[in-house]
This record gives structure tokens, sequence and C-alpha cells, in this order.
């Protein structure tokens, strides 16, 4: 097997050297480029260690570009790297589930390995580091280990993260190996980040929804109970108390007894629902699902489809710059979109055209409006592709920030619409119930 000398930058823009046995000078630049590194020069290594006269002429290799790692131009990988390689690769190992990861740590350590990677530091140590870290969920730390053998071992970073799916979704490991392709590996992992962090925060005020929803059907179970007690309470009073004890132990006693039966189990089953139902609901079987549910529902689906533009937006801009064809670029974009409902239409949309393609004509319109696709075409007449992209994310980042608002807003109407509207009504029955009992017990016989 040949072996090549290369030159490579780094996202932080340093420069650096080595030596790589490959198949072909292809391989050694898609095989830097899954590890965040930008090709600057390449030369295959002649018999027993001569370096031959002719660089690779199909690759593109550009002069270093000092000062602005974002600006090195992109190497061109291998033709046979195809569209669909890019959007859904081949896994080279089994997948292991670790069971329900949160958003908050998910949050938390994709900030950290995109702070450290940013820094110099290579994959592999980054993993071994964060591995050890007690802050960081004992599930990830085992995953973190594992993944710097593999990484050790020559795997990108964004293929080892595959193999653990219930901690780096899809489309986390979709935007890192975007990042990885494009030479911007630190900056994609801090922007998912981020993106991470707004959908959890989204999500926290619906905890308080949750919450008063919960605290009104926990009482419908319990509206039998309370008429059983009010029955005895009755009877005790009619009856002049021919069993003995007071009416308060009268009371309870009919509580308990009626407790004990369907209202318990119902009462048991929309406790657990509560507290474990997330946990359930949030493992990888139920993505499809909740994914779908996202995309579909009025206000959530808004936000969701905006979410989704902006991810497209960003990493075309950075796989631009970057020098990646507009088809390999829309395929890596579309896979790293969150929403699996969108990622998988955007990946299929794309499919079917060619590696010329301009992006203004693969981008759906039914994900972007007109007139941000008509942006995007104008970039590309005058050159500026890369500045239309950021224009279409800042906009559809606009959008996304002011429907997270909306749904802030609404997550409190639902609260107060719970809290004083139904569960109001449901306490007024359960009230009326009692009294209704009551009044017959105290005027049965008086003629009232």
């Amino acid at each position: 097997m040949p072996e090549f000398d290369y030159q490579v930058v780094d996202a932080g823009g340093r420069l650096s050297s080595g030596r790589m046995a490959a198949a072909s000078a292809n391989d050694v630049v898609q095989r830097l480029s899954q590890q965040g590194l930008a090709v600057q020069g390449l030369n295959m290594v002649a018999g027993h260690g001569g370096v031959a006269p002719a660089a690779v002429g199909s690759q593109r290799i550009a002069p270093i570009v000092q000062g602005n790692p974002a600006a090195v131009p992109y190497s061109a990988p291998d033709p046979q790297y195809s569209y669909s390689q890019a959007a859904r690769p081949v896994q080279a190992t089994g997948q292991k589930l670790t069971g329900f990861f949160k958003d908050y740590d998910l949050w938390m350590l994709l900030n950290q390995m995109g702070v450290i990677l940013r820094s110099g530091i290579s994959a592999t140590e980054m993993l071994k580091e964060l591995s050890t870290r007690r802050s960081i969920k004992a599930k990830a730390c085992r995953a973190m280990e594992d993944m710097a053998k593999l990484t050790a071992q020559g795997m990108s970073l964004s293929d080892a993260m595959e193999v653990y799916p219930e901690i780096f979704p899809d489309g986390v490991v979709g935007s890192v190996r975007a990042g990885e392709a494009g030479g911007y590996l630190p900056d994609a992992l801090l922007h998912t980040s981020e993106q991470i962090q707004a959908s959890w925060k989204v999500r926290r005020h619906y905890l308080w929804t949750s919450l008063s929803i919960f605290s009104t059907v926990i009482l419908v179970p319990f509206m039998p109970v309370m008429h059983a007690g009010s029955d005895a309470l009755g009877r005790y009073i009619n009856s002049n108390n021919p069993e003995g004890g007071s009416p308060v132990s009268m009371y309870f006693d009919a509580w308990f007894r009626a407790l004990v039966g369907w209202p318990l189990v119902g009462m048991l089953a929309i406790t657990g629902l509560f507290l474990f139902g997330p946990y359930l609901f949030g493992r990888i079987w139920f993505l499809p699902l909740r994914h779908a549910l996202a995309a579909k529902l009025p206000l959530i689906g808004r936000r969701t489809r905006s979410e989704s533009s902006r991810e497209l937006s960003y990493h075309l801009q950075r796989l631009s710059i970057a020098g990646v064809s507009p088809y390999r670029a829309f395929g890596l974009a579309a896979a790293a979109i969150p929403n699996k409902e969108y990622r998988d239409r955007m990946v299929e949309y794309g499919r079917p055209f060619r590696e010329d393609t301009p992006l203004s004509q693969i981008i759906p319109r039914k994900l972007m409006p007109d007139e941000l696709v008509d942006l995007i075409r104008t970039g590309e007449l005058t050159g500026t592709t890369p500045d239309a992209m950021q224009q279409v994310e800042r906009i559809a980042h606009g959008d996304q920030k002011m429907m997270e608002n909306v749904l802030k807003v609404k997550a409190w109407v639902w609260v107060g619409l719970f809290v004083f509207g139904v569960s109001s009504i449901v306490a007024a029955l359960m009230m009326r119930d009692f009294y209704d009992v009551m009044w017959k017990a105290i005027f049965e016989g008086t003629g009232w």
C-alpha cells in the first residue's frame, strides 16, 4: 500500500504534517477531513521513501490560508464518496443502547467537547479527559472511554458517536460529520449544543404545564372516594351512630375502603405515567413518533420547521466556505437536521439531483419560503453564496426565537387554564357531591 506525506490545517489554524498509508490520495483526503482537518498539501512517497515529483492532480490543493481557518478550501473527496454515504454512513460497529439521556446533559457534554477541540487537543485525548469527569453521567463516561478507543484506531468522531444513538441522536452525529467534512468541527459541536439548549429551555417551561395537568387529572379517580366518605357521614347523621365510633373515623374508613380498587389503580397509573413516562417515551424506539408529532402540531411544528431551516442554512454556509460541492453539502447539511421527520425528507429529496446542481434548485421550497430561496439564488449569481446562507440562517433563527417565545407564553396560559379553570371545575363537582349528600342527610325527614 502506498504512503502519502500530507500537510493539514486544523480548526484552530495550526499547520501540521505527517505520513499515512492508504489505497489512494482520495482516501487520505477523506480520512483527514473526517477528523476536521483541511488538507493543504499531499504527495505520494515513491519506492522506499523518495517523494514522487507530482502532487495530487485532482485534489484542488490550495495554498495555506493564514488567520481564518474557516476560509481554508476543502479538498474534494473520492468521487465514490457518494451523497448516500454522506447522508447515511455505513456503521463500522453495532449500536449500543444506554438508556434515556437528558437534553441538559447532552448540551453540557457537547459544549465541553467543542471547547476542548477548539483548543487544539485531539479527539481521542478529549474523549479520554471527559471520561474521567464526575460531572458527566456514568453512562456517558463509559461511552467516552469506548469512543476514545475507537478514534485511536482511526475511526472518526462522528462514527464513534453513532455507536451510541441514545446519547448522540442522528442529528447530532450529522452535525459533527458535516463539521468534519468542512473543517469546522469545534464550531459544529458548539452550535449543536446551543440548539439543544434552546430546545431544552422550551421544554422546561412545559414542565409546569404537565404539573398542572397532573394535579387536575389525579383528582378524577378520587371523586368516587369522596362520594363514599360523604355517604358514610350521611348515614351517621341519619342513624344516630348505630355502628359506634366518631363521624371522623367513619368518614375516613369509608375513604380507605373505596380507595382500594380501581381508584387506587388509576391514581398509581397516573402518577407512574407522570414520573416515568418521560423516560420511557424518551427512548429511541419512540423517536419517530415524537418527531412526527413535533412536525405536525401547529405552533411546535412551525418552530420545528424554523429550526430545521436554520440548521440546514448554517451547515450549508460553512460547507460552501470550505468548498464542498452543493450536492454533497446538501446531503451533509440535511443529515444534521435535528427532527427526524424533516431530516429524512430532506435527505431523500436531495438524493436524485446531480453533483453540479445549484443549491437554489436543491433546497425544497416547502422547507424554506420562496424569498429565502431567492436570496440563495442571488448569492449564487454574485458569488456570495456563504453570505446569502448566513442571511437565511439569521432570518430562520429570528423566526425560531419568536416561536419559542410564543410557546413559552402558551405554556403559562395552559398552567392558568388548568389551575384556575379545569381544576376548579373538578373541585366544584367534588364539593357539590359532598353538599348534596349532606343536605339530604341533614334535612331528610324534616319535611323540607
